[in-house]
């Protein structure tokens, strides 16, 4: 009788343990051996007894609260992380861009025109500068054989140097960027362009250009290649300068909302209706030229430019590049789209005999297609803008 009341009190003792929440306790193999086995869940606590980790239960999230009139209290979303900026740059054989403030150049680089260091080419992106690049690019150019850029208001230019296209006093080719102007570059560059051996810029709203001259493509009133900046316009240079663009042997820019050219004309590419070339600024249109103007683009042979919206193009027109439907040349600048043209274009980019831009926020291109240049998913040449694919 005792030795039930016994068991019945130890049943009770061990019911009691559980519900406080400690442990099973189980004996060892070895007979009194006092060992105590614990799970991987549970801890011995100052006692010697082992308890059992309670499990937090997971936080509830938040709910919105209603507020007066049904509506919504502390519901805001987060707001969507900034894209990062992007700059992109197509040269003849090889592309920049710049990303998050960082500059990237991938394809040919058999001089250095990837900036990385290196003279080997790259199928992806690489840092300017090797490694993990330098952060502060805010403009960025490829051209020929050689790119520049600017880099926290400083121009920097890398690559091929036969001309002086790097602008660092010197004709040595770099892998990797040197300051134009030489010595520790000078600051407040706004602009920037790396054309076929010679580059053009925009510094405190004056325009210069370096490297090779022969057509007066440094549009300082000479035809001396120069390794260092010159004024366009020669002497102290002029200011009010917005827009810059170095092509193959000439270059244009707007300055106080003019369009003006400068260089070899041989196929009208300065747009002053005539085809004889020039060391220095012509205004676009001839005579007095017309304001307006907000864009303009220097590609091989011919030109194109944004005003008041309008999209025009001069010079060389064999594969349709002028985009008036035709390919007779003009030295003077057409409607692109034909007839007295079309409004809503804000870009347009003149490459080597084609040209594409933006309209109404559609891209279009026209020209040369051989290569499948205007992305319209054939190889037919247009002489009127298509929209890319």
């Amino acid at each position: 009788m005792l030795r039930r009341f016994l068991v019945v009190l130890l049943s009770l003792f061990l019911a009691l343990m559980a519900l406080v929440g400690f442990g099973a306790v189980a004996a060892s193999s070895a007979a009194g051996s006092g060992q105590v086995q614990v799970s991987a869940a549970g801890a011995s606590n100052s006692s010697g007894l082992v308890v059992a980790k309670k499990k937090k239960k997971p936080k509830k999230a938040k709910k919105c609260k209603k507020g007066k009139k049904g509506k919504k209290k502390n519901c805001a979303k987060p707001a969507a992380p900034a894209p990062p900026l992007r700059l992109l740059s197509a040269g003849a054989y090889h592309s920049c861009a710049v990303v998050s403030g960082v500059a990237k150049c991938w394809g040919q680089n058999d001089y250095g025109a990837l900036g990385n260091g290196t003279t080997s080419a790259s199928s992806a992106p690489v840092s300017v500068g090797g490694g993990s690049g330098t952060s502060g690019w805010t403009a960025i150019s490829a051209g020929l054989y050689h790119s520049c850029g600017i880099r926290a208001g400083v121009a920097l230019c890398w690559g091929y140097n036969s001309d002086g296209q790097l602008g660092n006093g010197t004709t040595i080719d770099s892998t990797t960027p040197v300051n134009v102007g030489g010595g520790a570059g000078t600051s407040g560059w706004t602009a920037i362009s790396a054309g076929a051996y010679h580059s053009c810029g925009i510094r405190s709203g004056v325009a210069l250009c370096w490297g090779y001259n022969p057509d007066g493509q440094l549009g300082n009133g000479t035809t001396s290649a120069s390794t260092t900046p010159v004024n366009v316009g020669g002497g102290s240079g002029t200011s009010g300068w917005t827009a810059i663009s170095a092509g193959r042997y000439h270059a244009c820019g707007v300055r106080s909302g003019v369009a003006l050219c400068w260089g070899d004309n041989g196929d009208g590419e300065l747009g002053n209706g005539t085809n004889v070339a020039s060391s220095a600024p012509v205004n676009v249109g001839g005579g007095g030229g017309t304001s307006g103007w907000t864009s303009v683009s220097a590609g091989r042979y011919h030109s194109c430019g944004v005003r008041s919206g309008v999209a025009l193009c001069w010079g060389y027109n064999s594969d349709g590049q002028l985009g008036n439907g035709s390919n007779t040349a003009s030295s003077a600048p057409v409607n692109v789209g034909g007839g007295g043209g079309t409004s809503g274009w804000t870009s347009v980019s003149a490459g080597y005999h084609h040209a594409c831009g933006v309209r109404s926020g559609a891209f279009l291109c026209w020209g040369d297609n051989y290569y499948g240049q205007l992305g319209t998913g054939t190889n037919a040449t247009s002489l009127v803008p298509t929209p890319v694919l």
